[in-house]
Parts: C-alpha cells; sequence; structure tokens
C-alpha cells in the first residue's frame, strides 16, 4: 500500500509540474466578465490566470465580437508591465476602461485597421463611447492616437500620448503627429466630440509633413478640455507652417494649469512653427494658467508664432505665461482674428526679450507691456536715467522697429 501510495504521489507531482509547464492564456475567458487582464506571461506561479490575454489583437477581437460591452454593462482592462499591440475601436462601440500599470511601463504600439504602410499607433478610434485610459503610454510612428471617425467621447489620466519621428519628408503617410483627430469630413452635421485630459504629456518629435502640416496636438470637430499636463514638440529644422496645438474646423479646446513647449532639436531653420495654430472661422481656444513656451537655441534662422488666429476664430489666454527665445524673427500674436492675451512682460532696460535695442518680440497693438527702468525726464529710454515708464505695444502708432507707446510722454519710446 505504501508502494502505490508514493507512485500516487509522483504522479500528482509530475502533472501539476506540467501544467505549469504549459500555462497559458484563458482558452475560454468568461463573455461577461467586468475585468479581464492583459499580460506578456498569463502565467501566476503556475497557475493560468482567468481571463487573462497575452496579446492585445486577440483581447480586441475577443472584446469587440464577444464580450460587447455597453453603456450599462463596461469592460475594464487590467494591463500589467510590458509592451503590447495598438488599442483599437470599432465604429459605435465603446465603454472600455483601459488601465496601464504606469506610463513608461505599459506601452501600447502597434498596427491598426488604418494604419498606413509601415507605421504604428499607440491607439485607433472611430467614435466610440466613454472609453477610459490612465497609467499607459500610446506610441507610433504614424501618431501616438488617431481618432479616426468624428463623434464620441475619452477620458485620459496620468498618459502619454507620443509621436516618434518617423523618416523623411516626401515618404508617403509621413507627417509630425501624436493626437490627430482627424478633421476629414467634418460639417455642420457631424458630431462633435467630447476629450477630458488629466496629467497627460502629449510629446512628437521631428517636423514631417507629407499630405499635411506637422501638428503634434491636431484637434476636429470636437470640445476638448486639457487639465495639468504637457504638450511638446521636439522640432526639427522645418521651412513649412505647423501649429504644436491646432484646432480646425468646428472645434474647442479649453487648457488649464498646462505646458505647451516647442524646443529646437538640431541646427537649421525654424520657419512657421507656431504655439497656439487656430484653422478655421469656428475654432476657439482658451487657455487659463500655464505657459507657451518656444525655444529655439538651435536655430541659425527663422520665424516663430506664440499665437495664430484664423480669420473669424478666436484666441483668449489670460493669465497664460508667453517665452519666446532664439536667434529667429518672433510673433507673439499674429494672423486676424480674434485675440484676447493680455501680456505684462519683464521690466528691464530693453524691450522684452531683447538683449539690445533690435531683436525685439512683435505682437498685436494693445495687447503687450513693460516696464522701461532706464528712461530719463524727456523720454529717452536709452540708459539715460533712471525713470521707470510703463510702455504699450502699439505698432499702429510707432515704428515696426520700436514699435513701443511710451505712456509717461504720450509718445513712442525713445
Amino acid at each position: 500500500m505504501q508502494r502505490i501510495h508514493l507512485i500516487s504521489v509522483v504522479l500528482s507531482i509530475l502533472a501539476l509540474g506540467a501544467s505549469q509547464a504549459n500555462a497559458a492564456p484563458d482558452p475560454t475567458p468568461d463573455a461577461n466578465a467586468s475585468v479581464v487582464h492583459l499580460r506578456t506571461n498569463c502565467d501566476v506561479a503556475g497557475i493560468p490566470k482567468e481571463n487573462c490575454f497575452e496579446s492585445m489583437a486577440n483581447l480586441m477581437a475577443w472584446t469587440w465580437t464577444t464580450r460587447n460591452p455597453s453603456a450599462s454593462d463596461r469592460l475594464r482592462i487590467d494591463a500589467g508591465p510590458g509592451q503590447f499591440g495598438a488599442f483599437e475601436c470599432p465604429n459605435g462601440r465603446g465603454w472600455v476602461s483601459l488601465y496601464g500599470s504606469g506610463r513608461l511601463t505599459t506601452v501600447f504600439e502597434g498596427t491598426a485597421s488604418s494604419t498606413p504602410a509601415g507605421r504604428t499607433v499607440g491607439g485607433e478610434v472611430s467614435a466610440c463611447e466613454d472609453l477610459e485610459f490612465a497609467d499607459a503610454t500610446f506610441r507610433g510612428t504614424w501618431t501616438g492616437f488617431h481618432w479616426i471617425i468624428q463623434g464620441g467621447s475619452s477620458q485620459w489620466q496620468s498618459v502619454d500620448i507620443e509621436g516618434l519621428d518617423s523618416g523623411q519628408d516626401g515618404a508617403g503617410f509621413n507627417e509630425t503627429f501624436a493626437w490627430l483627430e482627424e478633421p476629414g469630413g467634418c460639417n455642420e452635421e457631424s458630431p462633435i466630440a467630447s476629450h477630458y485630459f488629466f496629467d497627460t504629456r502629449v510629446i512628437a518629435h521631428g517636423s514631417r509633413n507629407f499630405a499635411y502640416d506637422p501638428a503634434p496636438f491636431w484637434t476636429g470637430c470636437s470640445d476638448v478640455w486639457f487639465y495639468g499636463g504637457e504638450i511638446t514638440w521636439n522640432a526639427a529644422p522645418v521651412n513649412h507652417l505647423g501649429g504644436l496645438v491646432d484646432i480646425g474646423r468646428r472645434s474647442k479646446m479649453h487648457v488649464f494649469g498646462s505646458a505647451l513647449r516647442v524646443l529646437s532639436t538640431t541646427p537649421g531653420d525654424y520657419s512657421g512653427l507656431v504655439g497656439i495654430r487656430t484653422t478655421h472661422a469656428d475654432s476657439v481656444y482658451h487657455m487659463h494658467g500655464g505657459i507657451v513656451s518656444m525655444q529655439f537655441p538651435e536655430a541659425t534662422s527663422g520665424y516663430a508664432f506664440g499665437i495664430y488666429a484664423h480669420p473669424g476664430s478666436l484666441v483668449h489666454t489670460p493669465g497664460t505665461a508667453f517665452a519666446m527665445n532664439g536667434n529667429l524673427l518672433r510673433f507673439r500674436i499674429a494672423g486676424t482674428g480674434t485675440v484676447q492675451s493680455p501680456f505684462l512682460w519683464q521690466s528691464g532696460q530693453f524691450p522684452p526679450a531683447a538683449s539690445s535695442e533690435t531683436n525685439v518680440i512683435n505682437s498685436q497693438s494693445g495687447s503687450d507691456m513693460y516696464v522701461e527702468t532706464d528712461c530719463d525726464s524727456g523720454g529717452n529710454c536709452n540708459g539715460a536715467g533712471s525713470e521707470t515708464h510703463l510702455m504699450i505695444y502699439n505698432s499702429n502708432l510707432c515704428p515696426l522697429a520700436n514699435p513701443w507707446f511710451d505712456t509717461q510722454t504720450g509718445a513712442c519710446r525713445l
């Protein structure tokens, strides 16, 4: 009897060992599961994890053919550390929450239905409703995330959306995007998408253009609310217009306490880069708090705009800081749209951002002020005295080379 018992124990151990060696994704996930798992390895201490997938493609196929989430029956995807394929959501679906294990820890990148050949995306969505994303990175050589049909809604928390530099100009479908909300077909009958971003970083690299100008954050037919995050463009030399934030047709964007940054990366000409760009008469941009920072330490020539407003559009930025530095012509405000962007520059012996009497920042009459600290009683502000004079930008009355109106003397700055 003891020998038989010993053989039974050995067989049990061997069977357990075999089950451990063959641990794999759950072959029969619960079709009604409210939570499923995405892992690089579904083996947990030798035991297969229930409702677990090791392939994003298999998970997406199951989600939209078997599980079919709804407004009253949401699905949560719990993703572990590692790199997985692109998230996809077909037209008219939604109600999925995708939670990673931390940005830069859980990364989504791969091909999707509409991804150009040879390119990758982090996610592709067609007008899906009530999607939630948190604690992950969405990355691609085409774009970080592609919202390809108008309508739907999303919410983002502690996420990175990154568009990589994908090659040379002229190669098919080769633009610089990170968040791309396809504006094609947006018209008066199109639904408006709604997006909320919290503590999210949108990052683009390069300055590519093929069919479109570079646009790291491009939104069309949508209402965007962006809180406490960062939109950054690590730009390469460029000679065509491109907007860090590009607000398209029937779009509104509201930004609070966030950083918008453009930074040159290699020496060369940087001509046409814009911090905030509206492209249609019904485009609207609001920003309160935060900064629009355009730094071009590598620029050898060029020109840049803090704000470029399309005719009929509205840009409204009270309480927002601006910083523009580099060896290129700088315009804080340009275009003929309505711009409500009052700004008080730092006080000093020279006009804003100038190290001498030249190379001043251009703007919109009545929008910029600064206090000059080296004026005399006669209005000479070339180091002639120690009086402080309040200056208002007024290129309507004063020459562009020195467009400041001295409120103390009631005349253009001397």
